[in-house]
């Protein structure tokens, strides 16, 4: 069992994440989409917006117990055209190095970079907002 200083620290990185996690939606539309694998439940329950865990557009084969990547980049993209196609904003999360993937690299800030135009909103953590398509 964790002892008084242990759950203490817990308590007190809790507070700090739902802090962060405020602050990165509160100046957001209200109908805002994040892309976040680390702050996704945080923001759905102390943000206030929808969150999109990226990481389930790669689809795993049943057969394999693999994630094959192939159609990854054509459903993130597709989702966040429909998104921004209904009006949604939609924001990414630039995800730290140190996560990893169970699916492998899937990384969005790369592929909305190459097929939208970003606008990065927030610095720490870095916080993009996804605001059309790249025509270039």
């Amino acid at each position: 069992t964790p002892s008084a200083r242990e759950l203490s620290a817990r308590n007190a990185h809790s507070k700090v994440v739902v802090n962060r996690v405020r602050a990165i939606t509160s100046d957001s539309e209200p109908n805002a989409v994040f892309l976040s694998q680390q702050y996704n439940d945080m923001i759905i329950l102390y943000g206030g917006r929808t969150a999109l865990y990226y990481a389930l557009l790669a689809q795993p084969d049943l057969a394999t117990q693999t994630y094959p990547l192939d159609q990854y980049e054509a459903r993130l993209v597709s989702v966040v055209e429909q998104l921004l196609a209904q009006g949604t904003p939609v924001y990414m999360i630039q995800e730290p190095k140190t996560i990893r993937y169970r699916q492998g690299p899937i990384d969005p800030y790369p592929i909305l970079g190459s097929h939208f135009n970003l606008q990065q909103v927030r610095l720490d953590p870095p916080v993009y907002k996804v605001i059309s398509a790249n025509r270039s």
